[in-house]
């Protein structure tokens, strides 16, 4: 063992460093990342200086890392624990707000009473447009009209949705 380079010691030993690190930290792939960094370190540290034994350095280092780690991990969960939940509702989020969420209904009923209010074929030409992505000249052809005529019926169409949607907007006086 006398005179092994940290390169066969590491070897030698990687599988022990693991188990003795994993009892600490207790998931598998973190003791193996933790001998990794170890092994880094040590192999710095003897660019700097010698150390006398090689084995017991690297167990340490490996160990002190583990702690280090666990020790980490602790602060970071009471810190989770003990944040404040009114900082944490603050936080962006992709879910829209209630009050995004109300105003979002209510243009929806707006929407849904401007189509009720239209004819069937014009509904559904407007409906083959924008949510089938229908072309003109297919729905023209679906319902025996003219492009023009589809395309008019389109613009009667949005006009009705628009008038809808606008109309409700304005304050109540």
């Amino acid at each position: 063992m006398a005179g092994q380079t940290l390169d066969e010691l590491f070897v030698a030993h990687r599988q022990k460093l693991v188990w003795s690190v994993f009892r600490i930290v207790r998931c598998s792939e973190t003791a193996e990342d933790l001998v990794h960094e170890a092994y880094l370190r040590v192999s710095a540290a003897l660019c700097e200086r010698p150390v006398g034994t090689i084995r017991p350095f690297l167990y340490r280092t490996a160990r002190n890392l583990a702690i280090d780690h666990v020790r980490g991990r602790r602060i970071r969960n009471r810190i989770v624990a003990a944040a404040d939940t009114d900082l944490l509702n603050g936080v962006a989020s992709l879910m829209p707000s209630p009050e995004r969420q109300a105003l979002d209904r209510q243009r929806l009923g707006q929407l849904q009473a401007a189509l009720a209010g239209m004819s069937a074929r014009r509904r559904e030409i407007l409906v083959r447009s924008r949510l089938h992505g229908w072309s003109y000249e297919r729905i023209a052809g679906h319902f025996g009209l003219s492009e023009s005529a589809v395309q008019k019926n389109i613009r009667v169409a949005l006009a009705q949705c628009l008038a809808a949607m606008t109309e409700k907007d304005e304050p109540q006086v």
